[in-house]
């Protein structure tokens, strides 16, 4: 699979963030149950690795079918930005006993792989915090007004202040993830945490970057439009941030899997 992918075969994954899909062994086989999930280029895929929790067996199953298997389940769906979204319905999908690409997976193990690649979009959120704070800083320092620069005036210092206390404290919560994931440790808690940081601190930053950009910040011409289109779908494809604060009450809270910091 890692070999197609590096020859350039696009892969989707499915993996719902709510665990709103589930698989049962049937008959020597699978059975998958579950509400329709939306996934990113699915229809653009050759490949389609569903990593699923497995009904009462303290697992997960891993399965990869190719894109023209899930032909009549998926349906186009809009996004709010540059990415292409399907709703992908597998309510009863089977697969047939002796499939090869089948395995199942240690649930912590499952959940450790799913909090590594839920980095890689925490880290494209930092960037584009990063990007956010350039843009408002530049802005400030060219935009007059009363005859001065408006980032001499305290109230628009105090707002690209804000700016850049969101971007240190989703950059500190990513490179500590990152940090761990390269020594082999599990990351499930602190990738969560970095997760929420970084969906909470881009749309934070967004909103309080077109206060500064006043009105030119809200219109579809500025780029800052896009950021906010971006930030906020990739908060939700992150999942809902109440169900964010359970996983990480039960991580640090409950499991004491190690600390922050």
């Amino acid at each position: 699979m890692l070999g197609r992918v590096a020859q350039g075969a696009p892969a989707a994954l499915v993996a719902p963030p709510e665990r709103t899909l589930r698989a049962t062994a049937a008959g020597g086989g699978y059975r998958i149950s579950g509400e329709p999930a939306i996934v990113e280029w699915l229809d653009q895929s050759e490949d389609v690795v569903l990593l699923l929790p497995l009904l009462e067996a303290g697992a997960w199953l891993c399965a990869v079918v190719g894109r023209s298997s899930l032909d009549g389940r998926s349906t186009a769906v809009p996004s709010i930005d540059n990415e292409r979204m399907a709703r992908l319905d597998l309510d009863g999908f089977e697969f047939a006993p002796g499939s090869a690409r089948l395995v199942e997976v240690p649930s912590a193990a499952a959940e450790n792989a799913l909090a590594r690649a839920n980095l890689l979009r925490a880290s494209s959120m930092v960037g584009g915090c990063e990007a956010v704070l350039e843009r408002t800083v530049s802005y400030s320092l060219e935009r007059a007004q009363f005859g001065q620069v408006i980032g001499a005036f305290q109230a628009v210092r105090h707002h690209v202040a804000r700016i850049a206390i969101a971007a240190d404290a989703a950059r500190l919560a990513c490179n500590d993830a990152l940090a761990r994931a390269d020594m082999g440790e599990d990351t499930t808690a602190i990738g969560a945490v970095a997760l929420f940081a970084a969906g909470r601190s881009y749309t934070s930053a967004v909103l309080t970057a077109a206060q500064v950009h006043g009105g030119v910040g809200t219109t579809i011409e500025h780029v800052l439009h896009h950021h906010f289109r971006r930030a906020k779908a990739m908060q939700l494809r992150s999942g809902k941030p109440a169900a964010r604060l359970r996983e990480i009450h039960r991580a640090l809270v409950v499991r004491h899997e190690g600390s922050l910091w």
